[in-house]
């Protein structure tokens, strides 16, 4: 897997689309400190200060699927059980991870295929960017938030290893989306 590492960089997802324009067949990881111009789902501007698991997966699919933000915040949930007691994790759809009925992640899926394919029968590239609000001081978060954010920081009263979630997000990422 190629592997890419930002301090700052604009969006992890914009470098990982520029990657697989040139590389359709790969699959690969591009991971920042923090980001100038994340971004969620319908264009919302994701804060990405430093303390965040902020990353995107490039990965291939045999064919578009209209699940795949769902099923990518099913793993990432599972994921974040390693830090917080599942039962404490929920999936809101389509694409969110809330910790405590508060936002401690989201995941912005975009699924690009060569050449068009009206019948929805190529395979795809998918790139799934993920936001894990890990050690963020969330009170700095600003601006108008559709949810009250958390961190797993805050959950747990310590820190988390960044490294750690990212590697094991995308682990459960590849095993639930296949890659």
């Amino acid at each position: 897997m190629h592997r890419e590492h930002f301090e700052t960089i604009d969006s992890t997802n914009a470098a990982a689309a520029r990657w697989a324009a040139d590389h359709p067949d790969g699959v690969a990881l591009f991971t920042a400190t923090t980001q100038t111009a994340g971004r969620g789902q319908w264009g919302r501007d994701w804060q990405s200060p430093p303390g965040g698991a902020w990353f995107s997966l490039v990965m291939r699919r045999a064919r578009p699927d209209e699940l795949v933000s769902l099923d990518a915040a099913k793993a990432i949930r599972d994921a974040l059980s390693g830090w917080v007691v599942a039962s404490r994790l929920q999936v809101k759809p389509p694409n969110d991870v809330l910790l405590d009925h508060r936002k401690v992640a989201g995941i912005l899926c975009e699924q690009s295929v060569r050449g068009g394919d009206p019948n929805h029968t190529r395979p795809v590239t998918l790139v799934v960017g993920v936001g894990v609000n890990a050690n963020v001081d969330t009170a700095a978060l600003q601006g108008e938030l559709r949810r009250p954010p958390i961190s797993l920081q805050e959950a747990r009263g310590a820190t988390v290893p960044i490294d750690a979630v990212i590697e094991r997000c995308v682990q459960t990422l590849i095993a639930r989306l296949g890659s």
